[in-house]
């Protein structure tokens, strides 16, 4: 599904909780200037966004959404408002004591932790992450970004994986967002480097510094977001060589992600299996990347990327 969405926003709903936050009243024009402001495009009564966008809204002020890249002949007037669509079922994750203690023998499990602050409805979490984000971009260091964030481990969170963004949003408040959250950071990146050259040296500091972490490594495979910008020529070998850097950082963290493939889910609560949540395939940058890892178990793309590792061009697949 597209990460790009069509929206109609209740500015009424919007303005309102836009005025408990400001301490004034904010009327529905406050809210089309705040959404301008905020990277939503306007197309008649429909405003246009991306994913890290749509998560500083709650559900309740989102009256219809579908993707962009809808067939032409849906007409839009055919999209049920939201609130009249039969909620998902939800789907719960159940970890046992017994899976748990077995998890808890795998190398570095003690380090598979996120951020306190990902736990959450979509609007919270990427309300909380923002002053985040911007410290990381300002230290150009994720250690130094997050000394002061609280952590919990991935199995003492509650909740599914949220890696994408669908027409549904989930109603859960303990689930742990990662959809937003590399997208917000790429964007904030882009406001405050002044050249695509500047662009590229942050981005590559953050991706290999940030690939050390779990729960980085979890939002960058889940959404395969905040890889590279492509460059020209003259960039080939360092791209290449950070492609190396990154995907032996997520060698490390790989077993622990396909231990909790059945976690993952869109925001609408249902599953997404493997290799539905692999957004990271985009990192190997050959043509069928996607045709070939799709093919395999979780388990057995591991030892596919990391035969590409041992080959002299891992953008070439040597069988």
């Amino acid at each position: 599904m597209s990460d790009v969405f069509y929206l109609k926003i209740d500015r009424i709903k919007l303005a309102r909780r836009l005025s408990e936050v400001a301490g004034r009243p904010l009327t529905p024009e406050d809210a089309t200037g705040w959404l301008r402001d905020n990277g939503f495009s306007q197309e008649g009564d429909l405003w246009y966004s991306g994913a890290a966008e749509i998560a500083m809204l709650e559900q309740a002020e989102v009256l219809e959404m579908y993707p962009a890249d809808e067939p032409e002949g849906i007409a839009r007037a055919e999209y049920p408002a939201l609130a009249d669509e039969a909620p998902a079922t939800p789907q719960e994750y159940v970890l046992t004591e017994e899976r748990r203690n077995r998890m808890a023998l795998m190398p570095d499990y003690a380090l598979c932790i996120v951020p306190r602050f990902l736990i959450g409805s979509a609007a919270s979490v990427n309300s909380r992450w923002r002053p985040v984000a911007r410290r990381i971009v300002r230290l150009a260091q994720i250690d130094a970004g997050t000394k002061d964030v609280d952590f919990v481990h991935v199995d003492d969170a509650r909740g599914l994986l949220v890696a994408k963004l669908h027409r549904g949003f989930s109603s859960s408040t303990e689930n742990i967002i990662l959809y937003p959250i590399l997208q917000g950071l790429g964007d904030l990146v882009l406001d405050l480097t002044n050249s695509k050259h500047e662009y590229y040296i942050v981005c590559r500091q953050l991706l290999m510094n940030g690939m050390d972490h779990f729960w980085f490594c979890l939002c960058f495979v889940a959404t395969g977001r905040f890889w590279l910008p492509w460059m020209d020529q003259s960039y080939d070998a360092d791209r290449a060589e950070v492609r190396r850097v990154v995907l032996n950082k997520m060698m490390r963290w790989w077993p622990h992600l396909c231990a909790r493939s059945a976690r993952f889910a869109g925001s609408d609560q249902q599953p997404l299996p493997w290799p539905r949540w692999f957004g990271g395939s985009r990192i190997l940058e050959f043509p069928d990347a996607w045709q070939r890892i799709s093919a395999l178990s979780c388990e057995d793309a591991g030892k596919f990327i990391e035969k590409l590792l041992d080959a002299d061009n891992p953008i070439r697949p040597p069988f």
